[in-house]
């Protein structure tokens, strides 16, 4: 079957079911909303698209290239979210602060928007090279309800924006037939995912080798030309990015070969291999071991049909993502270059879940495949249930200092205490912008509070070492205990080494806000 003339439509009922998932996606999703924006310090580089139109506003256009040149290998983020920025301009004239939770649900609504946009896509891909519309759909079910696929929608992070070019690079490639124009746009797109952020790189060939090799049926010509063309489209971007930050004083590919650089602590190199499986067990539980046994099928089949001397479509997709996958665990385990952190192996995850799709689509026995089904399934939701209440119940500080009205400006550091050993204090925990710029609100003047772990953690060395009445003061009250939202297994992944990773869920950090009655004692 030719994949590049021909394209797989389910019947009815399946479309429906994905309308009725991505609709259910999205409500669920929607209330996740309001929290947790601003909790990583990485975060704060969403201002840039701020400041830039700022700049512009005022007729500064070097000043306006320099922010878009000065954001650490990602100018693309800054370009891509000044539409969002610009909406925030409607609450900044009414005297909303742009980093205000309220004007931030812009931001977080435009996150959701992106996150159902990879889900659809990832659909349609499945459907085309799978060919089975009930294997698509609960492996996009097992994909829409991972807890790393919704990890961060809250945040104000570029990783789904990214991800999103890339999977529509593949739609195009994939779902509608494969021209040179079309090969020339998807590598266009490619380019545009890796200025967005420069850690999904290995994306790239994955995209190019899985792309063109869906004409390889006609021949090896048409495929190389087909790989040409997509990486003479990646290379205009990347050019395009490279003199645009020349014009704001600052070279993109010395800034992202700088970063590479950079990636070598928060982690362990040890876990190279072995990240990417426990990640899978230990954070996405039955989800996760149903991701590995189906790679582990696929896997299989995919050998079985090089026994028979054929080469599947999805198989041009398969096997660069395992070598990348390889390549990015030897670069960790064996080199010693760069850590691996929980978004770097968001991309990954799509790639199982089609691998899923695949290993399902194989089973040809009604009864067997009724049966799996419904173990996949259930599995899932019972993943689902578990970490989505923990995940809806943490406590982010910059959220916590908004809803309780505290401004960390007024507070001494003594009133401020960290039990995460090494953890760190920054803007990103200080009380976000006020509702109101004139009269603070909803900020008081009262700075008569004690705050525990309103912080990020590095490294956790120890037990929680709680305040007791004596050190908090006399009468003092208790006005919020939540857990702490590095205590959620995901987050931990996210930079955390092995040993703070388990020192962080063991330990239950806890995020409380007191109110003094008295004095602190000194």
């Amino acid at each position: 079957m030719d994949f590049g003339r021909f394209r797989v439509r389910p019947d009815d009922s399946r479309r429906l079911g994905f309308k009725f998932l991505l609709t259910i996606v999205a409500i669920y999703r929607l209330t996740l909303l309001g929290r947790g924006a601003l909790a990583f310090v990485d975060e704060t580089w969403y201002f840039k698209s701020v400041m830039t139109l700022q700049a512009l506003g005022a007729g500064h256009l070097r000043a306006a290239l320099y922010q878009v040149a000065t954001t650490v290998a990602r100018p693309g983020a800054v370009l891509a979210r000044l539409p969002i920025a610009a909406l925030q301009a409607l609450p900044l004239a009414f005297g909303v602060a742009a980093s205000n939770p309220r004007s931030l649900l812009i931001v977080q609504c435009f996150n959701v928007g992106v996150s159902l946009a990879i889900l659809a896509f990832f659909f349609d891909i499945c459907l085309v090279l799978c060919g089975d519309a009930t294997s698509a759909l609960i492996a996009a079910a097992v994909y829409a309800l991972l807890a790393n696929t919704n990890l961060y929608v809250r945040h104000l992070l570029p990783y789904d924006l990214a991800l999103c070019l890339g999977m529509a690079a593949l739609w195009l490639g994939v779902c509608r037939p494969l021209t040179i124009r079309r090969a020339l746009g998807a590598g266009l797109l490619a380019g545009g995912m890796i200025t967005i952020y420069p850690g999904y790189y290995l994306l790239g060939p994955v995209l190019c080798v899985g792309i063109a090799g869906q004409s390889w049926r006609t021949g090896w010509r048409p495929a190389l030309r087909l790989a040409v063309v997509f990486t003479a489209g990646f290379a205009v971007v990347i050019a395009a990015t490279e003199l645009l930050c020349r014009a704001g004083g600052v070279s993109y590919i010395l800034s992202a070969r700088e970063l590479s650089r950079e990636i070598t602590t928060g982690g362990a190199f040890d876990e190279g291999w072995t990240f990417l499986p426990e990640y899978l067990i230990r954070v996405e539980h039955l989800p996760g071991i149903v991701l590995l046994i189906g790679a582990f099928v696929s896997v299989c089949r995919t050998a079985a049909s090089f026994r028979r001397g054929r080469v599947r479509s999805v198989d041009w997709l398969f096997l660069p993502a395992i070598a990348c996958w390889a390549w990015q665990s030897a670069n960790s385990a064996e080199w010693h270059r760069m850590v691996i952190y929980g978004r770097l192996i968001h991309p990954w995850m799509l790639f199982l879940a089609l691998m899923l799709a695949d290993a399902m689509a194989g089973i040809t026995r009604p009864a067997l495949r009724v049966s799996v089904f419904a173990m996949v399934i259930s599995g899932t939701l019972v993943s689902f249930a578990s970490w989505s209440y923990s995940f809806y119940r943490l406590a982010y500080p910059s959220d916590v200092l908004y809803a309780l009205g505290i401004d960390t400006a007024l507070l001494p550091d003594d009133r401020m205490k960290c039990e995460l050993q090494d953890g760190v204090y920054y803007s990103a925990t200080a009380s976000p912008g006020p509702l109101n710029r004139t009269t603070r609100a909803p900020y008081s003047r009262d700075a008569n509070f004690l705050l525990v772990n309103f912080c990020q953690p590095i490294g956790i060395v120890g037990p929680p070492d709680l305040p007791s009445p004596d050190t908090v003061g006399r009468g003092a009250s208790l006005l919020f205990d939540g857990p702490h939202w590095a205590t959620f297994p995901a987050y931990g992944y996210e930079g955390a080494p092995p040993d703070a990773r388990a020192a962080l869920i063991k330990n239950g950090y806890r995020v409380r806000a007191y109110r003094l009655q008295a004095p602190a004692s000194p």
